[in-house]
């Protein structure tokens, strides 16, 4: 997967007619060199992207995965889906995740799962959103 990283990246950016040596663009896409010009910076935004779209893939692979669970119950699937979130998800979120959970099932779940301290609730009123509290 690394080389594909920078493969990927060097592909993509040598289009735009950004170029760097083969040994700072390894450098930058394994994260262990900061930027010192525009082209490098451009190169680790390009790597900065590339990561999101590796890591909404590979949640969008587990959701299949939760769907094939069907043994999960309401407060498990809840808190698989805000587990594995990128963002913070509101209930509409977590209902239009799970539809087949009613909302009092998805309001007593994020209940529970803030009692238990597994997510953080922030805000209130219909601007309320939860996450995993590994993330904060």
């Amino acid at each position: 997967m690394k080389v594909a990283r920078i493969q990927s990246t060097e592909a993509s950016n040598k289009i735009e007619g950004i170029y760097t040596s083969d040994k700072r663009l390894k450098e930058i896409v394994q994260k262990k060199s900061e930027s010192r010009n525009r082209n490098e910076k451009e190169i680790a935004g390009y790597r900065e992207v590339l990561g999101t779209i590796i890591k909404a893939y590979n949640d969008f692979e587990e959701r299949f995965v939760l769907l094939e669970k069907k043994k999960m119950t309401s407060l498990e699937r809840v808190y698989s889906i805000i587990e594995r979130s990128l963002v913070k998800l509101g209930k509409s979120d977590i209902m239009t995740l799970c539809p087949e959970l009613s909302q009092k099932t998805v309001e007593r779940a994020l209940k529970k799962l803030v009692d238990e301290e597994k997510i953080a609730k922030i805000g209130a009123g219909k601007s309320t959103t939860y996450v995993d509290v590994k993330r904060l």
